[in-house]
């Protein structure tokens, strides 16, 4: 099983700015014992687009992941900047990607209180598609909000599916969103692990409620 920061312990960096990403921790545990085994730094990177004004709210972090191999990951990574002119209506200020993760030739630094001056390899990252470049039939940029869960879906004419779904943050200004992508898998030659060769939006569900509350993004 396996777990992991939005951004990196304090010991290890600062939270993701605008100028520079954060190094979480993904760590694993073994579901038998319940111990905590092995951990490797995942370089979130810096936030996407700047907030408007400049010295309004930013961040950038690793929201959640699903397991597609031996210590290989999709990631979400999602970036919010306040009054980012993001694409879409509404304008919501956020950026979400997915990469692959790869965390087999990173150093466990299970034994490290703080990474600060060691010398370690980081979980690699190649990234998959940024959401920002999907669009609706009608050629419209999609509108993204917190996305940050991630799952497999069924199979949509005979093809896997990742399934997204945001955090509303029980905001009245913010939507539910479900987001249901087409993967395209190959099999890497080393391990025969699949890999996403390409993914392809299927559908999206939005729903709009009442606000509970209403605290800031995310």
């Amino acid at each position: 099983m396996y777990t992991a920061t939005e951004n990196g312990l304090t010991q290890d960096s600062l939270p993701a700015s605008i100028s520079s990403g954060s190094r979480s921790r993904i760590l694993s545990f073994d579901i038998a014992t319940g111990q905590s085994k092995a951990e490797y730094i995942y370089d979130v990177s810096p936030v996407a687009i700047a907030p408007v004004p400049a010295d309004l709210f930013a961040t950038n972090g690793l929201t959640d992941f699903i397991v597609v191999g031996d210590r290989q990951f999709i990631t979400i990574e999602r970036s919010f900047a306040v009054g980012a002119q993001t694409p879409g209506t509404p304008v919501t200020g956020n950026t979400i990607r997915l990469f692959y993760a790869d965390a087999r030739n990173a150093t466990d630094v299970s034994g490290l209180e703080s990474i600060s001056g060691q010398n370690i390899n980081a979980v690699t990252k190649t990234l998959l598609l940024d959401l920002s470049d999907l669009k609706h039939d009608d050629g419209t940029p999609l509108a993204l909000d917190n996305i940050e869960g991630i799952t497999f879906g069924p199979k949509i004419n005979g093809m896997e599916t990742l399934i997204l779904v945001s955090d509303n943050n029980f905001n009245n200004a913010q939507f539910t969103q479900f987001v249901a992508l087409q993967i395209t898998a190959v099999p890497e030659p080393e391990t025969n692990a699949m890999l996403l060769a390409g993914l392809a939006l299927v559908s999206i569900i939005v729903h709009r409620g009442q606000s509970m509350a209403a605290p800031s993004n995310p």
